[in-house]
């Protein structure tokens, strides 16, 4: 997922808090540490994902001290409101660890369940100022941007990176919308990525290419245009 990772390293600022929600062994937090954000958070209910994910951010801190502290890893589960709820777990987790979800029947087969802990994003951000959220949960976004519209509404998140399948037609689009947000599609080109900006430049792109699930909402369209319009690649230099 090219573009999901340039768009971290193009939007992020070297002051930007950036929130991983669904990190599972935190590959985009890695992104975010590379692309030198002041602090990241990263979300993971499921155990064993966690587990993988604080050995992780255990490594990168002894191969590059400076960054000790800036990530901070929690075993919970951002939904629709603080407690505990239900993830389910596919039998296909074995070969796709990237498949549980807080929404039953997400996954092709049915598997286990696991008890987690459960909160929400206006329960995390109070009255913090976030530069990036990216939030990957399979499906459950919806649920999640439900529960935590006063965040939203009061502009504290200024980039949401989010995974829809729906595109940018479908209810969590026309929920950020309703927030003030700007909707772009994410995608990749040889020349550099792509900020898509109408539902047919998505279903275009998404003939020939696999990252046409990806989306960038943001409060500042012109700062993700100027950084996201250039030549090249920032993540690949």
């Amino acid at each position: 997922e090219i573009s999901v990772v340039e768009a971290i390293f193009s939007l992020t600022d070297p002051s930007d808090i950036f929130l991983d929600v669904g990190a599972n062994i935190g590959f985009m937090s890695a992104a975010a540490v590379s692309a030198n954000a002041r602090e990241i958070y990263s979300f993971e209910p499921h155990p064993a994902l966690f587990d993988r994910l604080s050995r992780n951010i255990a490594m990168w801190e002894k191969a590059r001290p400076a960054i000790a502290g800036r990530v901070q890893c929690m075993q919970v589960a951002i939904s629709e409101k603080p407690g505990h709820t239900t993830l389910y777990i596919p039998s296909g987790f074995n070969t796709n660890k990237g498949i549980s979800s807080l929404e039953a029947g997400a996954g092709e087969v049915p598997g286990l369940t696991l008890d987690v802990r459960a909160t929400t994003l206006d329960e995390i951000i109070g009255e913090r100022s976030i530069g990036i959220l990216k939030i990957d949960i399979e499906g459950h976004e919806l649920k999640a941007f439900a529960a935590s519209r006063k965040t939203l509404d009061a502009g504290r998140v200024r980039d949401i990176i989010f995974e829809d399948f729906e595109g940018m037609t479908s209810r969590v689009a026309r929920l950020l919308s309703e927030a003030g947000y700007t909707l772009f599609g994410l995608n990749k080109t040889v020349f550099g990525p792509a900020l898509l900006d109408t539902e047919d430049r998505v279903r275009r792109f998404r003939s020939f290419s696999n990252e046409s699930r990806n989306f960038l909402a943001t409060l500042d369209p012109d700062r993700a245009r100027s950084r996201m319009m250039k030549r090249g690649y920032r993540c690949l230099a």
